[in-house]
């Protein structure tokens, strides 16, 4: 396991390399001072769920390749909010 610089929505990615591949994996830090004071052997305590694809995707898209922190917006959210004009002060 090794800490990167990358983020999604503030929190730090974990990456993983095994023989020929390399995973990426959302973790649960967000805190620069707790991902800078961690371990690499503990890091599998705050690895969540993979996210290869999506940094992959993400990386690419932008033309970056570190120091980078994407923020994703809830689109389910957006959809949901009715705004109503009402008169009046």
């Amino acid at each position: 396991m090794i800490k990167t610089n990358l983020r999604i929505n503030n929190f730090f990615i974990v990456m993983k390399k095994k023989d020929n591949s390399t995973n990426y994996y959302l973790s649960d830090v967000d805190e620069i001072n707790t991902w800078k004071n961690t371990s690499n052997k503990l890091l599998k305590d705050y690895m969540k769920n993979d996210v290869t694809d999506k940094i992959c995707k993400l990386l690419q898209e932008n033309n970056v390749t570190s120091n980078v922190n994407f923020i994703e917006s809830n689109k389910e959210i957006s959809k949901n909010i009715i705004v109503h004009k009402s008169d009046g002060g």
